[in-house]
């Protein structure tokens, strides 16, 4: 039976929003999201004289997450940012969600669990050029959810 799937239920990588818990206002503007990426590590042991080696899955670690957004200046995500860097760590849940074209939720979305903001990139600005200036964010985590 083949996999038949309307157009318009298409999902595409241009379409997502970006949710952090506690945090009043909607984060607007990010126009990319870097993959999220896991790891399982593995663990490899030999019984006795055991001529194969034996393997076994250990822990996962999850990948950072980088976020970037046309910069439009201080916002709760940036404060977010100065409270880790002044010592007050304070952990979060990001959602992000993927989208449909018509901008309704597709039925999944990837919960980041105690993420925070780990790197902060400026825009790189240059007067002879006519992009808009982007800021890039890393989020580390400890895990990662897909939450139906």
């Amino acid at each position: 039976m083949p996999f038949n799937t309307p157009t318009n239920d298409f999902i595409g990588s241009f379409n997502f929003i970006v949710k952090v818990a506690g945090m009043t206002h909607d984060l607007e503007g990010f126009t990319k999201c870097s993959a999220i990426k896991a790891k399982v590590e593995t663990i490899n042991w030999a019984n006795g004289t055991d001529m194969y080696i034996r393997k076994a899955p250990g822990r996962t670690e999850w990948e950072d997450i980088t976020l970037e957004r046309i910069y439009s200046g201080r916002d709760e995500l940036h404060n977010w940012w100065e409270e880790i860097i002044a010592g007050n760590i304070s952990r979060k849940t990001v959602s992000i969600t993927f989208l449909r074209h018509n901008g309704t939720e597709v039925v999944r979305k990837y919960d980041l669990l105690s993420a925070y903001p780990s790197a902060w990139e400026l825009p790189e600005l240059d007067a002879t050029g006519s992009n808009g200036a982007t800021e890039k964010i890393t989020l580390s985590c400890e895990r990662c959810i897909m939450v139906e």
